[in-house]
């Protein structure tokens, strides 16, 4: 698998997809979803040259505002023709088969299986982390509560028993209680949880967030690939 991708058939009529072929081979693709009011645009092709040739075809079908999940080249190229609103390092990372599974944490406040009785905590958390309730419904969410309160949360953003992969997102903890754990029993969970049932599990972090980084290498996970997480407009 060279890239990881949050993707799911429910999501498959809101996507538009634009290939490249080499003979009757597809050579490069990227993907357009555009349910959001911010459309998303992916584009996962490190060192691949017609990466770029294909964005530049398509440039004028793409819309005049995006959020991309982008390579290194094709960022630089739709630079050239949007102006940048903003432009983050992401790391993705997987967890092998071998990854860790146990280890001491320092608070053992109990971790809730998180259901749609608890959308509205969900929508109400700080830090704001991207939630579909479908995902809800579909995947694994643990969450934290102290005082009925919900002060950590993390999740399986993308769960397909069909393709045989899941994407943990949506973690976070609140400020008030950082340095407590709540994350990497989570995240602890959520492998021992989907590596049942999938082969694959990955996970995007900022680049520069060194506390989660650090948190996801204690559970196991490992370093698979980098891209950019950019805002265009023009």
């Amino acid at each position: 698998m060279l890239h990881l991708a949050d993707l799911d058939d429910r999501y498959a009529d809101d996507i538009r997809w634009f290939v490249r072929k080499r003979g009757r081979e597809i050579s490069t693709l990227t993907l357009l979803f555009h349910k959001l009011e911010l459309p998303v645009f992916q584009l996962l092709e490190q060192d691949n040259p017609d990466s770029v040739s294909l964005l530049e075809e398509i440039l004028p079908q793409l819309p005049d505002k995006l959020y991309c999940q982008i390579s290194s080249g094709p960022a630089e190229a739709l630079g050239r023709h949007y102006q940048t609103e903003s432009k983050n390092r992401f790391l993705k990372m997987r967890w092998p088969i071998t990854g860790k599974k146990n280890f001491e944490y320092p608070d053992q406040t109990p971790l809730v299986r998180l259901t749609p009785d608890h959308e509205k905590a969900i929508k109400e958390f700080v830090p704001v982390v991207w939630f579909d309730p479908q995902m809800l419904r579909a995947g694994y969410y643990y969450g934290v509560f102290d005082q009925g309160q919900l002060v950590a949360m993390g999740g399986s953003s993308l769960f397909s028993k069909k393709y045989d992969v899941a994407v943990i997102g949506s973690v976070g903890t609140r400020e008030s209680h950082l340095r407590r754990g709540f994350c990497a029993r989570i995240i602890s969970q959520l492998t021992q949880d989907l590596a049942e049932q999938v082969s694959f599990i990955g996970l995007n972090v900022r680049a520069d967030n060194e506390p989660a980084i650090q948190c996801y290498l204690k559970c196991g996970f490992e370093m698979h690939s980098e891209f950019w997480e950019c805002r265009f407009a023009k």
